[in-house]
């Protein structure tokens, strides 16, 4: 099945959708993540149903793409990842798409004070199941914090004993059919602890760009791109493209000369280097060179600095 294949049977599966699992994700960021399955009443379910129905937006509304860490999406761009390609990824979906074998929460207990997510599941089958996931923020429990939750009831107010939940409408991923599906590019990354995972490999990251492209100060560089979340995200983007390795300082000086570009180019035992400069004004430059970012129209002659890019030819 095709990743459109995909995203078409995830929308029908949710339209025709009945009897939702609910699962309620938590543990601290370092924590082995911990999974519990919650009861629902038959009317809570058919609300999570209608959710999913309205949060899953149809087809032909949106343009699919494949994930890109460096790329915003727009307003009806959905990205998606095949779960063959991260299997951290799909070790989580397929978890939950089991979700029989996922223990009922019994009580309160710890589990609701370090809530991470929540996963609505439907289908009768684990192999063939939707898997929607929405990141939990704090105020998801309206008991917690320095706000004092009262009920009022016949005149009289009383005070909130038992935790009261608040879900939004939304949906940040859906996972069906081998795929994964990004809906919010910021949800998906706190879900699965994207810049954690980033961070960790960042040092990796610099190693195999720099293997093809030479900088003078690396170590300047390499604490900038291993300290500032932006700058790891365009790196692990930099890392992955397929050009890199045939990129020559020759086509670098030609993209520095035409868009008159302030990065440095100096010589060091006979080979020939960029500097990184770390000024505010000047320290996105070469991320932005190496990205492939500085681009020129063939209609109007113009040359542009995108932000994103999709890539139409091979």
């Amino acid at each position: 099945m095709t990743f459109a294949e995909a995203y078409q049977y995830s929308v029908a599966q949710v339209a025709d959708a009945k009897n939702p699992a609910l699962i309620l994700g938590s543990g601290a960021a370092k924590e082995q993540l911990s999974l519990n399955r919650v009861t629902l009443t038959k009317d809570l379910a058919e609300e999570f149903s209608d959710i999913a129905k309205e949060a899953v937006p149809q087809s032909d509304q949106i343009q699919l793409l494949a994930y890109d860490a460096s790329y915003k999406p727009d307003h009806g761009e959905v990205m998606y990842i095949s779960l063959a390609d991260d299997a951290r990824v799909k070790a989580i979906i397929d978890e939950l798409a089991a979700f029989q074998d996922i223990p009922l929460l019994k009580g309160n207990g710890s589990v609701t004070e370090s809530l991470r997510f929540y996963s609505v599941v439907f289908g009768s089958k684990k192999d063939t199941r939707v898997v929607l996931l929405r990141v939990i923020s704090e105020k998801i429990e309206i008991s917690r914090g320095n706000r004092l939750a009262a009920l009022l009831r016949a005149g009289t107010f009383s005070k909130l004993k038992q935790k009261v939940f608040l879900f939004d409408r939304r949906v940040d991923c859906i996972a069906a059919a081998g795929f994964l599906f990004v809906l919010n590019k910021g949800g998906f990354e706190r879900l699965f602890q994207y810049y954690e995972q980033l961070k960790t490999h960042a040092a990796e990251a610099i190693k195999e760009v720099t293997k093809y492209i030479p900088i003078s100060n690396i170590k300047e560089f390499t604490e900038a791109c291993t300290t500032q979340v932006r700058f790891m995200d365009k790196m692990a983007a930099i890392s992955k493209r397929p050009y890199l390795s045939n990129v020559t300082m020759s086509d670098i000086k030609k993209v520095i000369a035409d868009f008159k570009l302030s990065v440095p180019i100096v010589t060091e035992n006979g080979v020939e280097k960029m500097v990184f400069e770390p000024a505010p004004e000047k320290r996105w430059q070469i991320l932005k060179l190496l990205d492939d970012d500085y681009l020129g129209s063939i209609m109007t002659q113009e040359k542009y600095a995108a932000n994103s890019k999709i890539r139409v030819s091979p």
